[in-house]
């Protein structure tokens, strides 16, 4: 996981906030770092769509019921 200093998280946090049609591109990086609940949520709980590059396609694979 990042040591992310929260001056940053919250700067993120603004950038987000005031965007106007913001949108979550997620490459294999989240795959990689193990970040992937972490983006989903942040999608969910914010209401952002994922678009998802050809090397991040397994990060959001639909839940299964």
């Amino acid at each position: 996981m990042l040591d992310v200093s929260p001056k940053a998280v919250a700067d993120a946090v603004e950038l987000i906030l005031d965007a106007k049609r913001p949108i979550i591109l997620a490459g294999h990086g989240i795959i990689q770092s193990g970040a992937m609940r972490q983006v989903r949520a942040l999608a969910e709980r914010a209401q952002i769509p994922v678009a998802c590059t050809l090397l991040g396609l397994g990060a959001f694979l639909p839940p299964m019921n």
